[in-house]
């Protein structure tokens, strides 16, 4: 992916192994904090095409997605504590990566209870395909969603 500006001072880049250790997760992401080191960026990387977004030298968020097969992968995205205020240049970030993507389906998940996350893979494309009980670490339930498109072969 080419760098690209999409708000000022804003800039989308190929994510780097270096990019994981530098964001500072939001409150419902902390979770993945023990795992944000150089090495789970570089097996995020290998995993499939992935960005992060960064402004005043500082990283907001990453994005990309884990290819399963050719026609399918997982999608994944990491915000900032502080990334509100370029929510919709990540929003359009990640809108943009998703549409360049020739993958017939991408599917990813929302913790059940957290709307504004629902909300926001909605807004992106994605539609709800159910509830998978019991799926996160501490026993609580998640929402499965998917975004189906023709593939451009």
């Amino acid at each position: 992916m080419e760098t690209d500006q999409y708000a000022k001072g804003f800039e989308v880049v190929p994510l780097e192994d270096w990019h994981l250790a530098e964001l500072r997760l939001q409150a419902t992401q902390r979770y993945v904090a023990p795992m944000m080191t150089a090495e789970y960026g570089a097996a995020l990387r290998k995993a499939g095409p992935a960005f992060a977004g960064i402004r005043d030298g500082k990283v907001l968020a990453a994005a990309g997605l884990i290819m399963l097969h050719a026609e399918r992968a997982s999608a994944w995205a990491l915000l900032a504590e502080d990334s509100g205020k370029q929510f919709v240049a990540i929003f359009r970030a990640i809108r943009r990566f998703l549409d360049s993507q020739s993958i017939r389906r991408v599917d990813t998940w929302a913790f059940s209870e957290f709307e504004p996350a629902r909300r926001w893979l909605r807004m992106l494309g994605f539609s709800p395909e159910g509830r998978m009980r019991c799926y996160c670490e501490d026993g609580s339930d998640a929402e499965l969603y998917a975004r189906i498109t023709e593939t451009r072969k």
